[in-house]
């Protein structure tokens, strides 16, 4: 962790805020503020932070769809921006070292660590089964949608 906070001038964020988990409204601005980025459609955010399980628990509420298909997407996306920070960041590596530096960083341990030390886990929207059976924990694939 010591090396992401170091690549990517990361500081320790605040406690997650684990009050979204039950409602389909989440705190759109302190997702922004804490990603240090404006959505144009927060539809996309929310979308990114949707459960499947959340779908199933709340069909009255016409939530939408899962992350399931941004994850497809995200999957390539990161590996291309961490690619490609790595390309610039470490010009004297060779292929194999860079390749093994992409590994780690992409790796869902490290997503989901890296998304906990954000703050970013009370944004997820879980169904309460799935929270309650520590679905909070493995949120990695929310990090790649």
């Amino acid at each position: 962790m010591k090396l992401l906070r170091k690549l990517f001038g990361m500081e320790k964020a605040p406690a997650p805020r684990l009050e979204h988990r039950g409602s389909r409204e989440f705190d759109l601005r302190g997702f922004e503020a804490i990603l240090h980025y404006k959505f144009k459609d927060p539809e996309l955010a929310r979308q990114a932070l949707t459960h499947r399980s959340y779908l199933h628990s709340q069909p009255e509420k016409g939530v939408g769809e899962s992350n399931e298909r941004m994850e497809f997407l995200g999957d390539s996306v990161v590996g291309l921006v961490v690619n490609e920070f790595l390309y610039r960041k470490f010009t004297s590596l060779r292929e194999g070292e860079l390749t093994k530096m992409k590994s780690l960083l992409v790796s869902r341990v490290i997503l989901s660590r890296t998304a906990k030390l954000m703050g970013l886990a009370g944004y997820v929207l879980l169904s309460e089964a799935e929270t309650g059976s520590g679905g909070r924990d493995p949120f990695a694939r929310c990090t790649r949608s």
